[in-house]
């Protein structure tokens, strides 16, 4: 299955506020593995195939996203592995989040620049607990504006 061009929009609407991430220039190729699908004596697929998942997509507060993914439908595991460029961190990326993200991202509010970074994310959706993640990246052109600075 291949999305070319794509838009998709995120919004949420808590407190009588609005919050909205708009993706842009959307291609993803959604890849089945019909290899590692088990299957029954008579070649009757009895489990939904592991899914290859590659694309990118541009949107209002980044550049530029990268994203390699693997999930398994029928164990729950995935896997999500890629680069966002020119991700903008600024108070309206901030107040565009959705509210579980921007309550744990509450911290990084007062740092104002440019982000690039890699990301990956492994889990099992059948398991409790958070996945494991890694995220490391580069700040450029960045200042932090906390009131209790200073300077």
């Amino acid at each position: 299955m291949v999305y070319t061009d794509a838009a998709v929009q995120l919004s949420e609407t808590t407190d009588g506020i609005r919050r909205a991430l708009a993706f842009r220039d959307v291609d993803v190729d959604i890849d089945p593995d019909w290899a590692s699908a088990e299957q029954s004596r008579g070649g009757i697929y009895v489990t939904q195939p592991p899914r290859r998942i590659t694309g990118t997509l541009s949107g209002d507060h980044f550049r530029e996203l990268n994203v390699s993914a693997w999930m398994d439908p029928a164990t729950g595991g995935y896997r999500v592995d890629g680069r966002v460029f020119g991700l903008r961190l600024s108070p309206e990326f901030h107040a565009a989040l959705p509210s579980p993200l921007k309550a744990t991202l509450e911290p990084a509010v007062a740092i104002d620049g440019q982000l690039d970074l890699q990301y990956h994310v492994a889990g099992n959706v059948h398991r409790e607990g958070l996945p494991q993640f890694s995220v490391a990246g580069d700040l450029t052109g960045g200042q932090v504006n906390d009131p209790r600075l200073p300077y």
